[in-house]
């Protein structure tokens, strides 16, 4: 009887199609056993949370062109708007044409308007704040990156501390005598990382770039040998059962029990476990990018309806600006707006 071939090996693709290997690993001895329910459902909500980052990607950049075209042109209307103003309160302040609280009103308000321009790079913004207040506008902006870092490092040292309080309880609780449930718990926990790393050894012997000679192939190897290191790196299961298929290293089988079934049952919920988390910080980080309030979830419905609230928002302040602009070279209206 022939041998049939191995399929060539190719380089994979960004995202993974696992089908096959979810294949694999869904033919269980007893299907109907816990060992398999309870893996059936790691593996479902595996792919669940992943299909859940996908769509918070989608979304955040779907959203972002639609928030800058509709943002942009006000933030720049804005700045325009501010900066007539600045100028208009520098005349009037170097002209000595207002006393007492207005002159006072009109610094602060210079003040403030100029720091915000010059942030954003209007080099002359800085020089007319500087002839209004008594520190310049460098020293102010040291001491405001200051106060950031030293916040920063203050949070940072807040995590280590709450990092220590949790190593040393876990330390803690490790001196103890596990319970027997325990202690199953445990041992099925480093048999399935010795699983694992079994995989991940015969995946690192195989494609060894500088043990094949041939040019392409090694190429192929090398790539496949990256996405290895990586899949490990993150006690990826299945992404290393699907490089072994690509690479057509043999077929990988059905744990031969529902013991073994368990095993890799506990490296899904590890990974399962890893997704969560980054699901969270990645929903985290796109609504503090986008001025959602913290915990969040972003949707594409709650994006669309807090950028038609920051649209409201900004021009409003932009029309009050412009306004304010348009009377700014008439010394009576600029002494009304500062009025009120």
């Amino acid at each position: 009887m022939s041998r049939s071939r191995p399929t060539p090996l190719s380089p994979s693709p960004e995202l993974h199609d696992r089908r096959t290997a979810v294949t694999v690993l869904a033919h269980a001895p007893n299907a109907a056993s816990a060992a398999a329910k309870a893996h059936d459902w790691q593996l479902r909500r595996l792919q669940q949370i992943r299909g859940q980052l996908q769509t918070l990607e989608a979304v955040a950049q779907a959203h972002r062109p639609a928030r800058h075209a509709a943002l942009t042109p006000l933030q720049q209307r804005q700045r325009q708007a501010m900066r007539t103003l600045v100028l208009a309160l520098d005349d009037s302040l170097v002209a000595k044409q207002l006393a007492g609280e207005q002159r006072e009103t009109a610094q602060q308000r210079l003040c403030v308007m100029a720091q915000l321009l010059a942030r954003a790079g209007d080099v002359e913004m800085a020089v007319v704040h500087d002839r209004h207040h008594p520190r310049t506008w460098t020293e102010l902006e040291q001491e405001r990156r200051e106060a950031w870092q030293a916040e920063h490092q203050a949070d940072a040292a807040h995590a280590e501390a709450q990092a220590q309080r949790k190593a040393a309880t876990k330390a803690r609780q490790q001196k103890k005598a596990p319970a027997p449930a325990q202690a199953a718990e445990l041992a099925q926990a480093e048999s399935a990382q010795q699983r694992l790393r079994g995989l991940f050894r015969q995946l690192a012997s195989a494609l060894h770039p500088d043990r094949e000679p041939d040019p392409e192939r090694r190429l192929v190897k090398t790539a496949l040998m990256s996405e290895a290191n990586a899949a490990n790196e993150r006690r990826d299961w299945l992404a290393l059962l699907d490089i072994q298929q690509r690479a057509a290293l043999s077929t990988p089988a059905s744990p031969a029990n529902d013991a073994q079934l368990a095993e890799v049952t506990v490296l899904l919920k590890q990974q399962v476990a890893d997704q969560e988390r980054q699901r969270a910080a990645r929903n985290d980080r796109l609504a503090d990018e986008f001025d959602l309030p913290p915990g969040t979830g972003v949707t594409a419905e709650r994006l669309a309806a807090a950028l038609a609230q920051q649209v409201r928002v900004l021009q409003a302040k932009v029309d009050q600006l412009e306004a304010a602009a348009e009377q700014a070279s008439d010394a009576a209206a600029l002494k009304r707006w500062l009025k009120n």
